[in-house]
């Protein structure tokens, strides 16, 4: 007979997240709050400047950039609730 274990969190407000964007690694945020440096894929980008910002408040609530990188503008999520960021991939080239 096969025995299941569950582990508890120490952090009970910690919410694992299934998230269908792939997720970044966040390396630097500009005034702690804007996104400035992350990783994707291998490729570390910098953001040139967000474009524009904007909050979703649904089932899974998430604050939304959408950053100019070089020549590619991104939308970063960020997903309030697990603290993960994730990206849609790129919307146009200049």
């Amino acid at each position: 007979m096969e025995e299941t274990r569950t582990r508890q969190t120490s952090n009970p407000r910690k919410v694992k997240m299934t998230h269908h964007r792939p997720r970044v690694e966040m390396l630097a945020l500009r005034f702690g709050y804007f996104p400035k440096v992350f990783m994707y894929k291998g490729q570390r980008i910098v953001v040139n400047h967000v474009v524009r910002c904007w909050n979703v408040s649904a089932k899974n609530p998430r604050l939304v950039f959408l950053v100019e990188c070089g020549d590619k503008q991104h939308q970063l999520n960020h997903h309030t609730l697990s603290g993960e960021w994730t990206i849609d991939e790129p919307t146009n080239d200049h």
